[in-house]
């Protein structure tokens, strides 16, 4: 493989797949910088206080909870110092249909990280063995009826299964490589922030690539279109301007019938006064009908 170059599979068809040399976004995003997270914080950044303020949307325990946010404030300040816009979730969105969709982690992610005017990615933050508090209250609600929403007795009960490791993943946008990020034996996730940030901006590099991709394209249909209309209306001109010379031959052949004819009844009849007078009619009848009366010229289509 080239340096730089990398290779992409696209579907043309239903039987048919097109393979492409292009060029590596991850070799233009440039090397793998570090991500320093605190070991202590003074005052929280204030999409970390959001974060943690909205505690219905938490996917972790309480016990990991102190650690994910001194990960977030590293994160969230080493995107900020590169020029990134963040900001939490929205709480609620709506569809194709108009109709509002409620947070879900799986589907909206945690915090939305922005490059630039046109890229974001939402990365949801979430401890393994643990789902949505929102969606574990609603499959568990019937336990606990009566009790206040997440006292002691429903976290506990919620927090059963956690396992203490942290994990990070992209859940929007497309990509053929791997999203998630998550403590192992080998790496902890503070270890692994500086890929999440890599593999971010690499995306938003693919974006801007498939955005101008599809510019030129537009770009290349309307050229494409406007070439086609130019030759239409070339081929409607053509065609209109055969239709004028076939009517204006049709024209010119009666009118020099016309005057043989006045020609031949003049001889024949040459004192009759009704015969001239009709004569004389016939000749400017055939003036009226012959287009060679003025200087013919190409016929113009006008356009709009």
């Amino acid at each position: 493989m080239p340096r730089g170059k990398r290779l992409t599979v696209e579907e043309a068809s239903t039987e048919e797949l097109m393979i492409k040399l292009v060029d590596d976004p991850g070799d233009m995003v440039g090397e793998v910088l570090p991500v320093p997270v605190p070991v202590k914080v003074a005052r929280y950044h204030s999409v970390v206080r959001q974060f943690r303020d909205h505690s219905e949307r938490h996917e972790v325990s309480r016990a990991v909870l102190p650690r994910l946010l001194r990960i977030l404030q590293g994160l969230i300040v080493e995107a900020e110092q590169r020029g990134y816009g963040v900001q939490v979730a929205s709480a609620q969105e709506r569809d194709r249909y108009g109709y509002r969709s409620e947070w879900q982690g799986a589907h909206r992610g945690h915090i939305v990280i922005v490059i630039g005017d046109d890229y974001s990615a939402a990365v949801r933050i979430k401890e393994e063995g643990l789902q949505s508090r929102t969606y574990w209250r609603q499959r568990n609600w019937s336990d606990f009826r009566g009790t206040n929403t997440w006292d002691s007795r429903v976290l506990d009960a919620y927090e059963a299964n956690a396992t203490g490791r942290l994990q990070m993943e992209l859940v929007t946008g497309y990509s053929q490589r791997s999203a998630k990020w998550a403590d192992r034996k080998s790496m902890t996730l503070e270890e692994l922030l500086p890929e999440l940030l890599r593999e971010i901006e690499t995306r938003a590099v693919e974006d801007e690539q498939r955005r101008q991709t599809a510019e030129r394209k537009a770009a290349e249909q309307e050229q494409a279109w406007e070439a086609a209309m130019r030759q239409a209306r070339e081929r409607h001109a053509e065609h209109h301007r055969g239709e004028v010379l076939r009517s204006e031959l049709a024209r010119w052949s009666e009118a020099k019938r016309i005057r043989a004819y006045c020609s031949a009844a003049e001889s024949s009849y040459p004192d009759t006064s009704e015969t001239r007078e009709w004569i004389a009619w016939a000749r400017g009848y055939a003036d009226t009908r012959d287009p060679l009366q003025t200087a013919p010229r190409a016929y113009q289509l006008y356009r709009s």
